[in-house]
């Protein structure tokens, strides 16, 4: 994601961030502990419902929860960039 819009390696891309390691485990090798919870955005963001349906269970997160989270989190990103 952030290598794809800098157009380098993700190594690259969070050198020098202030990452704990399971954050940077998941960035770098696609595992861990975090990996359920970037899989469920990755399809959140992507519309893949099946994924998002299966995720939540996995996570104990009610389905409502994460679609009325993402809709205020759409909401919010277009406040802040019609006032931009």
């Amino acid at each position: 994601l952030i290598d794809a819009i800098l157009e380098i390696p993700m190594r690259m891309a969070i050198d020098g961030l202030p990452l704990d390691p399971e954050s940077r485990t998941l960035l770098l090798d696609h595992e861990g502990p975090l990996l359920p919870i970037y899989e469920l955005v990755m399809a959140v963001e992507a519309g893949f419902w099946p994924n998002v349906v299966r995720l939540c269970k996995i996570l104990r997160l009610p389905e409502e929860f994460i679609a009325k989270s993402y809709w205020n989190a759409m909401e919010w990103a277009e406040s802040i960039l019609s006032t931009a």
